[in-house]
């Protein structure tokens, strides 16, 4: 019906970096690799929500968001949820508790992103934190 693939990251919004995986990733076994999931990081980076195609325009997108940000919090896996989305879909995520911190860094599939952040504890960062 649909997925969340997400990985943890010691910085506030999602790069090319935590999307990443070290190149030896099959024999060499890293606590601490320079690219992809930290698992000290304090923030979650969603990389992907999708729904099969067939069950588009339900709210399913919706309920799966919002049932997945509330075990993360409820879990305290970290202290947000950051993830990168075409401007299309701002007001979904913004509808579902994140904020737009503003243009991503992001190259992934040519750039063009907007970094979005759901912080856990209030008075979190701004944009200039970042």
């Amino acid at each position: 019906m649909g997925h969340i693939i997400a990985t943890k990251s010691t910085g506030h919004v999602v790069t090319d970096a935590s999307m990443g995986f070290p190149s030896d990733w099959r024999t060499k076994y890293q606590l601490d690799p320079s690219t992809g999931h930290h698992e000290e990081g304090e923030t979650i980076c969603l990389h992907s929500l999708c729904v099969h195609p067939d069950l588009g325009g339900k709210g399913l997108g919706g309920v799966l968001l919002r049932g997945w940000t509330q075990r993360i919090k409820d879990a305290g896996l970290g202290k947000r949820i950051a993830l990168i989305c075409r401007e299309r879909l701002v007001k979904f995520y913004e509808s579902a508790g994140f904020k737009r911190v503003g243009p991503s860094a992001c190259q992934y599939g040519g750039g063009g992103w907007i970094d979005m952040v759901m912080e856990f504890n209030a008075g979190g960062p701004g944009e200039d934190d970042f």
